[in-house]
């Protein structure tokens, strides 16, 4: 690994400069299960806490599909939904309902 020069003089290596596939996997797939615990809370619940509404969209969608297949790649879709969003404010939804803040 090679040492970088950045503009204000600091070395760093390349490498903490750059998440390594592993790790953005795991991120994703950390992701997706947060997507996952969101289709367990219950609609009303969903609907305060401050989601996108492509993802709330999504989210409720999930609930309603009973097939396997189906199901798995709404999944899949909600994973990709949760990759642009700050997990702030998910983490902060499933703090406040497990306070029973409803």
């Amino acid at each position: 690994m090679k040492d970088i020069e950045r503009p204000n003089g600091d070395l760093s290596l390349e490498k903490e400069e750059k998440k390594s596939k592993t790790r953005l996997k795991k991120e994703m797939i950390e992701r997706q299960k947060m997507g996952e615990r969101l289709v367990g809370l219950p609609n009303s619940f969903l609907r305060k806490i401050d989601l996108p509404p492509d993802l709330l969209e999504a989210v409720l969608t999930a609930k309603e599909i009973r097939t396997h297949g189906a199901r798995r790649r709404q999944m899949q879709r909600i994973g990709v939904l949760m990759r642009e969003l700050d997990t702030g404010i998910v983490e902060k939804a499933f703090d406040d309902f497990r306070q029973g803040k409803q």
